[in-house]
């Protein structure tokens, strides 16, 4: 399994729901064209710390193929376009899974 999980800050955080259900319709998407995407999803802070991002993307890959696919699709494009204006930070992590306990 292959995981990738980016998180933002955003120049505004007033906008983070609103910014969230924008992504959630391309997040729709994605799960019905993009072969190989197990799992996807997006979430709002509810900490809101200093430390704390605003939004992060959680998506699963069965392979890193799979996910190479994903990150040149046209919805991911779209994804960027949407979030990148409007953050201020962003951290990324990708990763294949070791172990599961």
């Amino acid at each position: 399994m292959y995981k990738h999980i980016v998180t933002w800050k955003l120049n505004d955080r007033n906008e983070n729901i609103t910014l969230a259900l924008s992504a959630t319709e391309i997040l729709a998407q994605m799960r019905s064209e993009l072969p190989g995407l197990v799992k996807i999803e997006i979430g709002v802070d509810s900490s809101n710390s200093q430390e704390s991002s605003d939004l992060v993307l959680y998506s699963e890959f069965i392979s890193l193929a799979a996910y190479n696919n994903y990150d040149q699709h046209d919805l991911h494009q779209q994804l960027k376009k949407l979030i990148g204006p409007r953050r201020s930070e962003r951290r990324v992590i990708d990763y294949e899974t070791v172990a599961v306990c």
